[in-house]
């Protein structure tokens, strides 16, 4: 009988421990509140959830996640960067730059991303396009360069305009280049960082996180998660980038690691503590739900097609990229692969030439794509040297037949 009871108690301890930590992550798609919102998976790039997710919306601070991408993408990290006056009185969030003052880019950037800065972005603006205005048309092309269509910027900061506006689906394939970056992660996950004094402003300005992620613990940094209450401080999520006006509400671009699994979430127009709850549900739903494998590695081979009129008769085609898919945890997809390739192929063929395309496709809808290149070149076989080689063979035909006569004659 005790043992029943041990063995009992035991089974019940168990079934406690796994329920609690069943209860530790979303099961279920998460019920956003702000807006707009959508998770990708970080490597397939597809979409796990999204609500709203090509919504026109103001996005606030956010945009100086572009700003810096633009800034890593054109200055050294060593430049001086000389304040302008105009820069220096910027409306918002400040870190009170004084005309004439003097900083790196790397200083620069830390301000930007961690105090969130508007003069600073202001600044670094016309440190890379000389105006304001050169920068946000800048901004705009390399955002549609980036696959971000439904998007216009027309400042560095986004302080309200009618005219700078995004969606929560072309911030997350901003971010997914941003996270390519990795000084702009580095920084953008970094809690705190000082700047030292100058002789303009005589005191270190020290700078904290707007991303409370990276130190929110007790107090008013809690909230209620999943039936508990819990700091908003978690290590999972790092950078990228919060942002706040009164027309835009709380918005934040995020990028969340667990092991092996990387998601990107963006929360566009909530409020308060419930952008955070929002962002850790994305997070929390997307990184535990779901599994992303790799289907097809770079550089594998896909095919060996025959070439025409090349000294080769053949070449070896390879996916110029992975391609990796997710799929939520005990489900399988009925994926179709499809792979297209140019007829007919003709030398001369270049390396690294795109031949065709793999598509992986679900109902219809395309779900990973990748292109196929020539793993070599393949050099055309000239006319002239179809001559060439025609009368080389005849000639030596000729002696060997010359060289016959002569052996059967001496035979004689």
């Amino acid at each position: 009988m005790k043992k029943t009871i041990i063995i009992f108690l035991a089974i019940l301890y168990i079934s406690s421990a796994l329920l609690v930590h069943a209860q530790e992550y979303p099961a279920e798609v998460p019920k956003i509140k702000g807006q707009s919102a959508i998770v990708i998976d970080a490597k397939s790039h597809e979409v796990i959830y999204s609500k709203n997710e090509n919504q026109q919306k103001y996005p606030a601070s956010t945009t100086k996640m572009l700003t810096a991408i633009l800034v890593l993408e054109n200055c050294n990290l060593h430049e001086t960067v000389t304040i302008d006056f105009n820069c220096a009185n910027t409306e918002g969030s400040s870190i009170y730059l004084q005309p004439g003052e003097q900083f790196t880019v790397e200083q620069l950037l830390y301000a930007l991303l961690l105090e969130s800065a508007n003069d600073v972005a202001e600044s670094l603006a016309c440190h890379v396009s000389g105006s304001v205005a050169e920068f946000g048309k800048l901004m705009t092309l390399r955002a549609k360069e980036l696959g971000a269509i439904n998007s216009n910027f027309v400042n560095p900061h986004g302080l309200p305009n009618k005219n700078h506006y995004t969606t929560a689906a072309d911030l997350a394939k901003i971010a997914l280049h941003a996270i390519t970056i990795e000084k702009l992660i580095e920084i953008s996950s970094t809690a705190r960082y000082q700047i030292p004094a100058t002789e303009l402003y005589p005191q270190v300005r020290y700078l904290k996180n707007s991303n409370r992620f990276l130190w929110g613990q007790g107090g008013k940094h809690r909230f209620e998660y999943l039936g508990k209450s819990v700091d908003i401080m978690y290590p999972t999520i790092l950078g990228i980038k919060t942002g706040y006006t009164k027309v835009a509400g709380n918005c934040f671009v995020s990028y969340a690691k667990k092991e092996n699994r990387s998601v990107i979430s963006v929360v566009l127009k909530s409020s308060g503590n419930d952008l955070y709850r929002d962002t850790r549900y994305l997070v929390d739903y997307g990184l535990y739900n779901y599994e992303t494998t790799q289907s097809i590695k770079k550089d594998q081979l896909i095919t060996n097609l025959p070439v025409k009129y090349g000294l080769k008769d053949n070449v070896d085609v390879l996916a110029k990229n992975s391609i990796f898919i997710t799929n939520k945890k005990g489900e399988q997809r009925n994926l179709l692969k499809t792979i297209s390739i140019a007829n007919k192929l003709q030398a001369p063929i270049k390396k690294g030439t795109v031949l065709g395309e793999l598509i992986y496709t679900e109902n219809g809808k395309v779900v990973a794509r990748v292109n196929l290149v020539s793993a070599r070149s393949v050099s055309r076989l000239q006319i002239w040297w179809i001559y060439v080689i025609a009368i080389v063979i005849i000639l030596f035909l000729l002696l060997l037949k010359n060289w016959s006569k002569k052996k059967y004659k001496q035979m004689q």
